[in-house]
């Protein structure tokens, strides 16, 4: 699978997608699932790690964003 530039802007902008077509998802399943589709380098980076959103709920405002501030880390580095 083709690994994309990071970008955060499009980062979100799937995340957004995901939501819609899954909104029995939840939250934290989308940010990691989408993570690891696009950028599998980072998302093993936190893969069950404290960082790792994908059992995170929507409303756990502090842990969802050290999870956003590591991946926007990348769109600093990489973007």
């Amino acid at each position: 699978m083709k690994e994309y530039p990071f970008s955060m802007p499009f980062y979100i902008q799937e995340v957004e997608k995901e939501k819609a077509r899954h909104p029995e998802w939840r939250y934290g399943q989308i940010l990691f699932n989408v993570l690891d589709e696009r950028w599998p380098i980072i998302a093993s980076e936190i893969r069950a790690t404290d960082l790792d959103p994908f059992y995170f709920e929507e409303q756990e405002n502090a842990r969802l964003d050290r999870f956003l501030d590591y991946v926007r880390s990348f769109h600093n580095r990489l973007g």
